[in-house]
């Protein structure tokens, strides 16, 4: 049987490496996920901001000199 300096060591060098595999893999994830969720959200905040201007556009000019008059 492996001696306790033997199995130390291989533990730590498995741990160290199964951690730095899991941090880089949890990094390009992450990172991808991030990415996709900011780009669609920024995409339909976009989307949203631009119907609204063009429904306000498209308004009769009465609605919106009171809209002006409101605001």
């Amino acid at each position: 049987m492996a001696n306790l300096k033997e199995l130390t060591v291989g533990f730590a060098v498995s741990f160290a490496a199964g951690f730095m595999a899991g941090f880089i893999a949890g990094f390009i994830v992450g990172f991808m996920a991030g990415f996709t969720i900011g780009f669609v959200a920024g995409f339909a905040v976009s989307f949203m901001v631009d119907f609204v201007v063009d429904f306000v556009e498209d308004l009769p000019p009465f609605f919106v000199l009171e809209a002006k008059i409101l605001a």
